[in-house]
């Protein structure tokens, strides 16, 4: 009688304990929902920043036989990698406007044409609590040597001229970490800039529009809220 009398506050106690520790569980993940909550859904000003990769010139490439096996070059590359910063302003529920400014450097240092580019862009953007779509008109500017090394010559007279003018058009998930600071992870087709190259093998030579990508990850804040939301925080 004694053993069962044990056994049964023995249950008892875990049951509590089971009970205790489901309720913390919940409180906790109640806690962590609510701080992910953004203190405004739609804030009438975000700052949002982080690397960026892209956008890329489509190299020259060329493959000669070497005993059994055949040996490839591709220069004239650029791929760039580098820092995006965005200013976001709401000018209706979900439709804001935006600004961008980004700095790339050519990740191809040795054979790729110019060193990096610089630009800015101005568009236009859909934002859910999760999702977004966006599309903006980019001018860049590419900076250093633009000429490059053909493949399986030792002289750089090829070259690229890289135009100014391009488009953007990107999706994206986001999240918010706390009420007014989230993440993002984005990335689109970027249509232009126009390509000039000149090389040695005349079929080579082109004149078009060039297409390639653009994509980034953003740590974003929440500037400035609207004032009953701020004050209810």
């Amino acid at each position: 009688m004694v053993r069962r009398a044990k056994e049964r506050s023995s249950r008892r106690r875990w049951r509590r304990v089971a009970i205790a520790g489901a309720m913390a569980a919940g409180w906790l993940v109640g806690t962590e929902a609510t701080a992910r909550e953004p203190l405004d859904p739609y804030p009438r000003l975000v700052v949002a920043g982080g690397p960026v990769l892209g956008p890329t010139i489509a190299s020259e490439e060329d493959c000669r036989q070497n005993g059994p096996a055949y040996y490839c070059e591709n220069n004239g590359y650029f791929l760039g990698a580098g820092l995006n910063l965005e200013l976001r302003v709401r000018l209706r529920k979900l439709l804001y406007l935006h600004g961008r400014s980004l700095l790339v450097g050519n990740t191809s240092r040795t054979e790729g044409a110019y060193r990096g580019a610089g630009g800015a862009g101005i568009g236009l953007g859909v934002y859910h609590k999760y999702l977004f779509a966006r599309g903006e008109y980019l001018l860049l500017g590419p900076f250093g040597d633009n000429s490059y090394r053909p493949p399986f010559q030792m002289e750089r007279t090829a070259s690229v001229v890289m135009g100014n003018h391009a488009g953007l058009m990107s999706l994206g998930l986001r999240t918010h970490l706390t009420k007014r600071l989230g993440i993002e992870l984005w990335g689109g087709f970027v249509i232009g800039p126009r390509i000039v190259r000149s090389t040695m093998r005349t079929e080579l030579n082109e004149d078009r529009i060039q297409l390639s990508f653009l994509a980034g990850f953003n740590l974003t804040f929440d500037a400035l809220v609207s004032p009953a939301k701020a004050s209810g925080s």
